[in-house]
């Protein structure tokens, strides 16, 4: 098989699975400005490769293309017949079809683009290649999961392979080798961080501007490509003030290891040295669960609801089919991202915590309360604290067998000594520009 004919069927594949849930999208990310277009493709890789995963690790049914083709094909019943029988799907407006447009040629752009330029350096070697490709040749071999480890006969891989094993479900739909796979994994991963960064900026955009339509679509388009180069392209300031002093012996590498005893990659380095780790895969995960809490946030707040109706709160919540299908959304989110990238679990798991206490607090306050004291209300810490637990526990149900089978690796958090912290000159170059973003707002 050619490289040409495996890219194209291996976009098909995403293709495919991004339209096979694009209903559901649409009604999930209703206030965005794209419908949630660009979250469509790794929602139904998701949902259509968990599907797969946990009938796998169950020993319901193994891993297999024709499975995994049947379970796409449910969704896409599944899911398109509940939006004809409803009429969901309505016409789009002008500025959200112009947007989905910018949104597919940016994915197909930089998926093309990427796969060519990798063809100039196609090696699966070098660095931790080996493992990350050894992790997708063992899942692709494996009838019920966990897979074998491919370092030590007759174990189980005791690793974060979740990232590994939608890469290998991909390659399998789409009936490309192994090899190609690997590398048009990494082109998708690229284009669907960028796409997704531009449609979260679109959708922040125009909740900020609320009220406001004075060239909105300019301003949607113009927050979107921002957000898609510096989530995507941009890393932190160590190249732009160390290429003027070092010229050509500059080393990129460098960028990501310059503070001492920490690795701080950023995605475009990642994408460069071409290793299909956990914390790259995970990206389009860490954007999808953000895209959700957004959803979260903007919506269902009850003002005028008494600060101590909790039963009132949870009624108001449940009373639209929305919160719900969020929550349980999330909770699968999250629940992969700690099958692919351990440390993400425990960080947007705490930043879902600070959403829904954010929110909950908004949700009690009146012309004639303060804001501080209303976040240690009771009804409030309450709410967060059901809500919280409640995507805990849901979170690992949906990863039972992974949780059941894993042993960590890491031993705890170390404790930096005193005296040995960053130099704020150091952090500055690392996060100087995010900081300087964030405080402009």
């Amino acid at each position: 098989m050619s490289d040409i004919q495996s890219a194209f069927q291996y976009i098909i594949i995403i293709e495919l699975l991004g339209l096979s849930v694009f209903p559901l999208t649409a009604y999930i990310f209703s206030s965005f400005p794209d419908k949630g277009y660009a979250f469509s493709k790794i929602l139904g890789l998701l949902l259509s490769g968990y599907s797969m995963w946990i009938l796998s690790a169950t020993h319901i049914t193994a891993f297999s293309r024709s499975a995994s083709f049947a379970i796409l094909l449910l969704i896409i019943v599944i899911i398109w017949t509940v939006a004809l029988i409803k009429k969901s799907l309505t016409a789009f407006p002008l500025n959200t079809l112009i947007l989905i447009a910018i949104e597919e040629v940016m994915f197909i752009g930089i998926y093309a683009g990427w796969t060519y330029l990798r063809g100039f350096s196609p090696d699966i070697n070098g660095l931790e290649k080996f493992m990350d490709y050894g992790f997708m040749l063992s899942i692709l071999r494996t009838k019920y999961f966990p897979p074998l480890d491919h370092f030590l006969s007759t174990e189980t891989i005791n690793y974060y392979y979740f990232g590994h094993y939608l890469a290998s479900f991909i390659t399998n739909l789409a009936k490309v080798p192994a090899q190609f796979g690997y590398h048009l994994q990494m082109s998708f991963l690229m284009a669907l961080t960028a796409i997704q960064s531009f449609s979260l900026s679109t959708a922040f955009v125009t909740k900020i501007l609320e009220g406001s339509k004075n060239r909105m679509l300019l301003k949607q388009i113009g927050a979107g490509l921002l957000s898609a180069s510096f989530v995507t392209i941009f890393g932190n300031l160590h190249a732009l003030i160390y290429i003027p002093i070092e010229g050509i012996s500059y080393w990129y590498p460098d960028a990501t290891r310059f503070i001492e005893y920490t690795i701080h990659e950023f995605p475009i380095y990642s994408f460069i040295v071409n290793d299909l780790h956990g914390h790259v895969s995970s990206i389009p995960l860490v954007l999808l669960v953000i895209g959700l809490l957004f959803t979260l946030f903007t919506t269902n707040k009850t003002p005028e609801l008494n600060d101590t109706s909790l039963i009132k709160k949870f009624k108001n919540d449940f009373s639209t089919k929305l919160y719900p299908t969020v929550l349980i959304l999330l909770s699968l989110t999250i629940g992969a991202l700690y099958a692919t990238n351990a440390w993400d679990f425990a960080i947007y798991l705490l930043l879902s915590g600070l959403v829904l206490w954010t929110k909950n607090t908004l949700s009690i306050i009146n012309a004639n309360q303060k804001i501080l004291p209303s976040f240690f209300n009771i009804t409030v810490l309450t709410k967060t604290a059901i809500e919280s637990i409640a995507l805990l526990v849901c979170s690992m149900l949906f990863f039972l067998p992974f949780w059941a089978q894993f042993h960590p690796i890491s031993q705890g958090i170390g404790i930096v000594p005193l005296g040995s912290h960053s130099p704020l000159w150091q952090l500055g170059v690392l996060w100087g520009i995010q900081v300087s973003l964030s405080v402009s707002y």
